[in-house]
């Protein structure tokens, strides 16, 4: 009996192992969250954080981002924290920002007790920065500190400042923390009297990660902290993310083209890639056509190249009837209109560029929807001709100029730069 009993344990143990490494998997695989939201959601399974959390965003202003994307992935986390067994609370915010997108947020805290749940829940309703802190697992040191920073008004009297705390480290200490790869798992602000007990603490993390969950390990492993790397390092991080980030919305944009039967003509795709990545949202575009004469009466008639930019809100049924809606649509196009006018003007600021081959702006209907297109002329068919590959070569240009630009725009730096 007593064999049984020790054989039953043996297996139960197993069993629950079993499961343990079944649900890290299930966690490490949610590739719509971020490294360090799964690493804490794992944190969080094991105890070892009383609370997790989550935001999901969705800004109508990307273009590409679809808010069935975002109710997807809600759904999916919903989904998969009760496949987990861990308790979770999720909130809903929405609001229609100054320039008429709608912006959408799920928040979700996620633990094992619903105490700690509705504790968090009201301590960022009263912006409790301690509590926060505190329940998110952080050490104490470094909660007090930046608390008391925020209340004090004083914050880099109590935090790290990281940039220069690096900076001043030795080169001995600084190849040490790299070599370790702990700062890739750093999520809290560090005090400044206390972080190097702060972290062990992370190193602890670290090695729970390891252990548990080396997928998601060696993902976290691969890239040097930003604080670590020199301004060379960055600016080519920058450059690879970017690369990376023209990819995915080409694939998304070929997915879109597909579905409408409309594939991107070859002379214009860059260019339409990069406004949408420039968050200005195309509808319709053309590369620029010469249209054969059907006698020889008639004159020869040359499409310019064109992109036309308008708010998606368009396409909704009946929403010339919605007042609200047309508002929103106005403000859209506006933005639209700013931001690329903007763009415009720093491509053509070495006024080095004939005004005749200047690509233009024009407003196509009373809402603010508008061409950016090039510009030919009624002449010979010769003639049309050089001035359509001229207008084509523009856009190339154009968009070779945007691709350049887009590293600066997608990390906040300055276009003029």
């Amino acid at each position: 009996m007593q064999n049984e009993a020790i054989k039953k344990d043996i297996s139960t143990e197993i069993e629950a192992k079993e499961k343990e490494k079944a649900d890290i998997a299930k966690i490490e695989n949610l590739n719509f969250l971020g490294t360090q939201d799964r690493m804490n959601l794992i944190l969080t399974y094991w105890g070892e954080k009383p609370v997790s959390e989550i935001e999901i965003y969705y800004d109508e202003a990307n273009p590409l981002l679809e808010p069935e994307e975002i109710l997807r992935a809600k759904n999916n986390l919903e989904t998969a924290l009760d496949a987990l067994g861990l308790k979770f609370k999720a909130t809903q915010q929405e609001q229609i920002d100054e320039d008429g997108f709608e912006q959408k947020k799920f928040q979700f805290f996620v633990g094992k007790n619903e105490d700690n749940l509705k504790e968090l829940e009201m301590a960022f309703l009263e912006q409790n920065n301690e509590k926060i802190g505190k329940l998110l697992g952080y050490p104490e040191t470094a909660v007090k500190a930046f608390a008391q920073g925020i209340q004090q008004k004083n914050l880099f009297e109590m935090v790290l400042d990281e940039k220069e705390w690096w900076q001043n480290l030795s080169k001995t200490e600084k190849e040490s923390l790299l070599q370790e790869g702990v700062l890739n798992f750093a999520s809290f602000k560090f005090s400044k009297e206390h972080w190097k007990e702060e972290l062990n603490i992370i190193r602890k993390w670290q090695m729970q990660i390891k252990e548990k969950a080396p997928q998601l390990y060696a993902t976290i492993m691969q890239e040097k902290p930003l604080l670590a790397m020199t301004k060379k390092e960055r600016r080519k991080w920058e450059k690879k993310q970017a690369e990376k980030q023209l990819q995915d919305i080409e694939e998304e944009m070929k997915k879109i083209t597909s579905l409408l039967g409309k594939p991107l003509e070859k002379k214009i795709k860059k260019a339409v890639i990069l406004l949408n990545a420039f968050s200005i949202r195309t509808s319709a575009s053309c590369e620029g056509h010469l249209q054969k004469k059907q006698n020889l009466a008639q004159k020869q008639n040359t499409i310019a190249p064109y992109i036309v930019v308008r708010s998606k809100i368009a396409q909704a049924k009946n929403w010339e009837e919605n007042e609200q809606l047309k508002e929103r649509i106005k403000k859209q196009n506006a933005f639209f209109y700013a931001k690329t006018r903007r763009l415009l003007k720093l491509f053509y600021q070495d006024k080095k560029t004939p005004v005749k081959q200047k690509l233009l702006l024009k407003t196509i209907d009373s809402y603010g929807a508008f061409r950016l297109e090039g510009k030919i002329k009624n002449s010979s068919a010769q003639k049309q001709k050089e001035q359509l590959q001229r207008c084509q070569k523009e856009m190339g240009r154009l968009a070779a100029f945007l691709k350049k630009k887009y590293p600066a725009y997608l990390f906040y730096h300055s276009l003029e730069d």
